[in-house]
């Protein structure tokens, strides 16, 4: 369908040539039709983590916000959402309005890879132009939101590496994933069988990027030091687990504790 409204209706053919652009179109048609259905259930903690976020948060890979109605936006000063799906922008500004956000939603056309992150974040304001604050090594964000996102990123440990710069001391990042299978614990041989089946099968082009079999919780751990790292597993026997939990990175104090102090 994507490529018959490129040809026909855009009248654009010679887009099809560009894999990049083809693949954010057709997953921007998926999730726009599916996307409400697919984050109706989320699974573990997830809506308590995310309705106790506060302060300024980054939010990577947002959608088109179906997510955004289990924050609670009084307790959110400024929400950044990275989503390099131009297509999905408008319904991204729709629930940001929808729940409450008004101005406080700034919705980014960028990636959380670094590279496309970074210059997003300088033009919005949010880093200077130059010195260690461009290159966000002391960190801007008192929370940082990935959720079922990693798994489609390029140059993963960069990019979390690069969140995790991000993230200002003390801060936390709160993690909704799915991942390989962990069949030599408490998974199953049989699923982590399928998720090669799929992967071969194409799933993912066909989902804009996503790997099924990622190691996230070991490059998260890689990323740098945390005071707390709490992962676990959701559905561990399937062909699509998921971790969900919250980590805090070392070396400072959480916003809510400043703010309470204050």
């Amino acid at each position: 369908m994507t490529m018959l409204e490129i040809t026909f209706i855009d009248l654009k053919p010679w887009t099809l040539l560009n894999l990049t652009t083809l693949r954010y179109k057709s997953f921007a048609r998926l999730w726009t039709k599916n996307g409400a259905a697919l984050s109706a259930e989320m699974p573990g903690p997830l809506n308590s983590l995310l309705a106790s976020c506060s302060g300024v948060v980054l939010d990577i890979g947002p959608g088109t916000g179906e997510l955004l109605s289990r924050f609670d936006a009084s307790r959110i000063t400024v929400m950044y959402g990275a989503e390099p799906a131009a297509e999905l922008h408008e319904g991204l500004a729709r629930n940001a309005q929808k729940h409450g956000f008004g101005d406080k939603y700034r919705a980014l056309r960028c990636g959380g890879e670094p590279e496309s992150l970074i210059p997003a974040l300088h033009k919005s304001g949010v880093l200077e132009v130059s010195g260690r604050a461009g290159l966000a090594s002391d960190g801007v964000f008192d929370e940082i939101c990935c959720l079922r996102v990693l798994c489609g990123v390029p140059h993963v440990q960069e990019t979390i590496n690069g969140l995790y710069n991000l993230l200002k001391p003390g801060g936390r990042m709160v993690i909704c994933e799915h991942v390989v299978n962990p069949w030599r614990t408490e998974g199953r041989l049989l699923a982590r069988f399928m998720q090669v089946v799929y992967t071969l099968l194409g799933w993912p082009f066909f989902m804009g990027g996503c790997e099924l079999q990622r190691h996230t919780p070991e490059y998260l751990r890689n990323a740098g030091e945390w005071d707390k790292f709490d992962l676990k597993y959701y559905g561990p026997k399937d062909a699509i687990p998921f971790v969900v939990g919250e980590l805090i990175k070392k070396g400072g104090k959480s916003y809510a504790e400043v703010v309470k102090e204050d």
